[in-house]
């Protein structure tokens, strides 16, 4: 009996000083901080496979958050972090002070189509009503699906954007009705078009209540993607080297592909 318990306490002993140690090395890694918006996607699962390893190379990331997407692009303009995960990709293309390096596009939060008063997509009917969100953006992207997915043919304007005028042809005779963004979910309509996060807040379930999901090879999907900045002070520098070899790969292509709920999708092809 006594051996096996100083058996016991040599294996407890073994361990803790095993945890003891990884502490320490994780204490002495150099820290490289990204910047994100309280409450936003996922950002711990999306960045999991970065953040698993970093540690080999010396780095441990660390999660800055902010209010909003200019204060976190403050921070990294300033000097405070490293990159961010904030911003557009339409956003960034309206910044000419070239003050950041957009490093590409990493996700977005899809547009779905949820039936409402039908069972499956060949119940449809034609004339259907269909709720879609009256701000430009929301409509935008909610005209492309449809124009995507066959039941318009959209003309989009030269600023990529689109609106019912854009809408030359409505093969399926849709009543398309634009309603607050806020209130699409509640809506008495045939078919709704939402959001990822207002579709979950209703308490819809994407990929199985959801019949036709934002693809992300549409431009207004593009436009939509959330991109990482860094700045041309910190784009080669050795933690952002190190980063960069993890970014956009097979492993964060499946941990965004994921994500809880499926709030976000990625935004890129991985080839690596």
């Amino acid at each position: 009996m006594k051996k096996t318990v100083a058996l016991i306490l040599a294996v407890l002993m073994i361990a803790l000083t095993l945890c003891s140690c990884s502490s320490d090395k994780n204490k002495n890694l150099e820290e490289v901080c990204v910047g994100v918006v309280t409450d936003s996607a996922p950002h711990m699962e999306i960045f999991h496979s970065v953040e698993m390893r970093l540690p080999e190379y010396g780095y441990k990331l660390i999660y800055k958050s902010y209010d909003n997407a200019a204060q976190a692009n403050d921070a990294l303009a300033n000097g405070e972090i490293d990159f961010t995960c904030v911003t557009t990709q339409k956003e960034i293309a309206r910044d000419n002070s070239g003050k950041f390096v957009n490093l590409g596009a990493i996700y977005y939060y899809p547009y779905a189509m949820i039936l409402i008063n039908y069972d499956s997509k060949d119940e449809i009917e034609n004339g259907a009503t269909v709720a879609i969100p009256s701000d430009a953006e929301g409509m935008t992207r909610a005209l492309t699906l449809l124009d995507f997915y066959g039941f318009i043919d959209l003309e989009v304007q030269q600023d990529g954007t689109a609106t019912l005028g854009n809408v030359k042809k409505n093969t399926r005779g849709f009543e398309l009705v634009p309603v607050a963004a806020d209130l699409v979910t509640g809506y008495d309509a045939d078919i709704i078009i939402t959001d990822s996060v207002r579709a979950i807040e209703a308490g819809y379930e994407l990929f199985y209540e959801t019949v036709y999901i934002e693809q992300k090879d549409a431009l207004a999907t593009q436009q939509g993607s959330t991109v990482i900045l860094t700045t041309p002070e910190k784009v080669s520098s050795d933690k952002m080297e190190v980063v960069k070899e993890f970014l956009f790969t097979r492993r964060m292509y499946n941990s965004i592909d994921n994500c809880t709920d499926h709030i976000v999708m990625p935004s890129f092809e991985a080839d690596r």
